[in-house]
């Protein structure tokens, strides 16, 4: 559940219901959240994908898998959120990466791909980075994926170049 702190009166003001109408959660397990450039709050669930919720508006959007659609998020099963500094939001799923622009409501999906050495290395993603040169840096259940510079692959770090395992947290 998600709930609203009075920090400087140490109290809990508001508790967000459970709704799949806008008005709440779609979803109350929440995994992770991060706050939005606009300081609205992007929350990623156990199984109801990425709730938006729009402060200025009191309302939530919610980003989930549309079947038969290209231009959705890869799965409902969120495991990390991150916004990088271009604005894009990084949605770490147990079926590969989404990239999301807020702005245009586009999507970029990345995934395993056996025949391409430059895909990534693993759909269970587990986090998003980013470093201080704005190199993207994805964590996965086989190994450390840095995204090219022209953003179609991936530069990808094993055991065999070192790491001392190849299942990366974070």
């Amino acid at each position: 559940s998600l709930y609203a702190l009075d920090y400087h009166h140490n109290k809990i003001i508001e508790r967000v219901p459970v709704s799949k109408d806008g008005s709440g959660l779609n979803d109350n397990r929440i995994k992770c959240l991060t706050k939005g450039r606009d300081n609205d709050i992007w929350i990623g669930t156990y199984e109801g994908g990425v709730n938006h919720y729009i402060i200025k508006e009191k309302r939530f959007e919610y980003l989930t898998v549309k079947p038969g659609r290209n231009s959705t998020i890869l799965s409902n099963e969120i495991n990390d959120i991150f916004l990088s500094s271009d604005g894009l939001l990084w949605i770490s799923t147990s079926q590969g990466l989404s990239s999301y622009n807020p702005t245009t409501k586009s999507y970029r999906n990345y995934t395993y791909n056996a025949n391409d050495s430059n895909s990534l290395s693993n759909n269970h993603v587990l986090s998003v980075h980013e470093d201080q040169n704005k190199n993207i840096w994805v964590s996965t259940a086989f190994g450390l994926n840095k995204l090219l510079p022209n953003r179609k692959g991936f530069e990808t770090f094993t055991k065999l170049n070192g790491l001392p395992d190849n299942y990366i947290y974070g």
